[in-house]
């Protein structure tokens, strides 16, 4: 105990993180990978069905971790898996995503109750749709720094899952890059955050969440978040759903962002231009053999446009006019 000395960032006291409800049956860690490489240790999985159209830094984890096969799948263009679970055994896994938070529910349901039907253990990638309530009779994995400013965190829930601690880190420098935004914005600050990001596809060990931003998330007005990144995606779909091409839940309350399935190759790069900044989902994907036609049109022509709470309607709004202004050039 110490007594004395400069005074501390302040928190708000007496409240829990969004999912303070399932302490019993979560583990806390510092990233979406942490999370699904604590599961991979935890049930000694020796093989593991990833799908083609995914983030490529999933399977460098794996291949980080060492002795853990991968085999890949396909999605069909209602997003459901191309795969055969009588191949499956009891030390395999089976990874879903829930693509940009935007699933069906029918769909997540069905997926979950695969798990009824195999050995292998099935997990839901729930790291592109934090609010998304997780299944309980499988595993689902959540990162927080999608939804929430911060620049690390995550959980693996199930009822399978026991609490439990694991190695944490220091992690104040790397809100640095998160307190600089507020003053000179988000894109003045990429390099940053990347070299924060870089430590997440080097490891090869699973860290446990920093106290630092457990103290956070515990001050997190969530619901305030939830409602306006629905307005935000509401309003974006009012104004491009007849022109959207994406299969997708447009009562999800759980985006990430608004997934707009343009037919223009050239809108991804005049919407940079315009300052919109949008990334790809997920350019190795165009050059992979594996990949079917469905996941390399998803690769090209998805565009993620961007809703989170910073924005307002009219700042929707204008994306959305940009959008239409500049698909027709």
């Amino acid at each position: 105990m110490e007594y004395g000395g400069c005074l501390y960032f302040e928190f708000t006291t007496g409240k829990q993180d969004y999912y303070g409800n399932y302490l019993k049956h979560r583990v806390d860690v510092d990233s979406g990978r942490s999370a699904l490489q604590y599961v991979l240790e935890a049930y000694k999985i020796r093989r593991i069905w990833l799908p083609v159209y995914n983030c490529p830094l999933v399977g460098k984890r794996v291949e980080n971790i060492g002795k853990i096969e991968i085999k890949w799948y396909n999605i069909d263009s209602r997003f459901r898996p191309c795969v055969d679970f009588a191949m499956m055994s009891e030390n395999d896994a089976f990874l879903w995503v829930n693509y940009c938070g935007v699933m069906p529910q029918n769909l997540i349901d069905e997926i979950a109750s695969w798990q009824e039907k195999t050995s292998a253990k099935i997990i839901i990638d729930n790291i592109p749709a934090y609010f998304s309530e997780p299944k309980m009779n499988v595993l689902n994995l959540y990162s927080c720094r999608k939804f929430i400013g911060v620049p690390d965190g995550g959980h693996v829930i199930g009822s399978a899952v026991s609490a439990r601690k694991l190695p944490t880190y220091s992690t104040a420098e790397n809100y640095l890059y998160l307190l600089k935004a507020i003053e000179t914005g988000s894109n003045s600050v990429y390099e940053d955050y990347q070299k924060s990001e870089k430590r997440f596809t080097d490891a090869d060990q699973a860290f446990g969440m920093p106290n630092l931003t457990k103290k956070i998330l515990s001050c997190i007005d969530y619901e305030k978040i939830i409602k306006q990144r629905k307005k935000n995606f509401d309003t974006l779909h009012t104004i491009l759903g007849k022109r959207n091409r994406m299969y997708m839940d447009v009562t999800s309350i759980t985006p990430s962002v608004y997934p707009y399935l343009t037919r223009s190759i050239k809108l991804r790069e005049r919407l940079l231009e315009e300052h919109i900044y949008v990334s790809r989902f997920w350019k190795h994907v165009l050059t992979n053999r594996l990949a079917n036609d469905f996941e390399k049109e998803l690769a090209e022509y998805l565009i993620p446009l961007p809703i989170d709470q910073r924005y307002e309607e009219e700042d929707m709004k204008y994306i959305a006019s940009r959008v239409l202004e500049l698909e027709r050039e």
